[in-house]
């Protein structure tokens, strides 16, 4: 993944870029109006920059992927689990309505698969060398 970007803000060890997010609608949409097209990304200053300067912003491809895969991955397989494994427990209990119950417990489990992902989220946030900063 490659976005080029601009510099709006700095301090002594990070910089804040602003890179076009794309649009999955393919910008003439009648509600394009309310797209917010623009992304604010925080990284690790290696070079003098000013603001107002031009940027290249890199990510590797596996590192967006496997990120990718955490966040829809995670949550999903929870569900799937809490389902599974709460339908055959509450089958062999004998507990009624047990499809009901099962659900139940498998949006409990995505519910929190989402703590799990946020605390996830901040520890990625902190490891800045999946973005590579380059000057144009």
């Amino acid at each position: 993944m490659r976005k080029e970007g601009i510099i709006i803000g700095k301090d002594k060890e990070h910089i804040e870029v602003m890179v076009l997010r794309q649009k999955g609608c393919g910008e003439h949409c009648a509600s394009c109006s309310s797209c917010d097209d623009t992304e604010i990304i925080r990284a690790r200053k290696n070079f003098d920059v000013e603001i107002g300067d031009k940027v290249h912003v890199t990510a590797e491809s596996q590192s967006v992927l496997s990120y990718i895969l955490v966040l829809y991955g995670i949550p999903l397989g929870l569900l799937i689990a809490g389902i599974l494994i709460s339908h055959s427990y509450f089958t062999i209990k004998n507990i009624e309505p047990v499809e009901i119950y099962s659900f139940i417990v498998g949006i409990i489990a995505f519910t929190a698969s989402a703590f799990f992902i946020k605390r996830l989220d901040n520890h990625f946030k902190k490891r800045e060398e999946f973005l590579k900063i380059e000057k144009i």
